[in-house]
């Protein structure tokens, strides 16, 4: 029915935020996905899957991007790189999100927001 299901309230985010930086996402968890789907993927198909994707979305240069759920942001900064687009990324996982943040700090042209 309308309406029936699942309500989660920002309390509720906050715990399950803990919970898998906690445990699946720990730093050292999250390096581990890297080295199993490519440098700068925690998920699986790792760059050539983003490869693949990408040239579908049509992006042109200056554009602007929003991916949730970004992990530790290696399309992000392969459709930056390559596309020339700004890419605004967010994920759940403090922890993915710090190595993004350090890795943005070294790149060329990432800016953090």
């Amino acid at each position: 029915a309308a309406g029936a299901g699942v309500s989660a309230t920002g309390e509720d985010s906050k715990e399950f935020q803990k919970f898998l930086d906690g445990s699946q996402y720990t730093r050292v968890g999250v390096l581990r996905y890297e080295k199993i789907f490519g440098a700068g993927f925690v998920s699986t198909g790792g760059e050539s899957t983003t490869r693949e994707f990408v040239p579908k979305m049509e992006l042109k240069e200056g554009e602007r991007v929003l991916d949730v759920g970004c992990g530790i942001g290696g399309g992000d900064f392969l459709m930056a790189r390559e596309y020339k687009v700004s890419v605004l990324g967010v994920d759940l996982s403090q922890n993915m999100l710090s190595i993004a943040a350090e890795r943005a700090a070294l790149a060329e042209n990432a800016d953090l927001e």
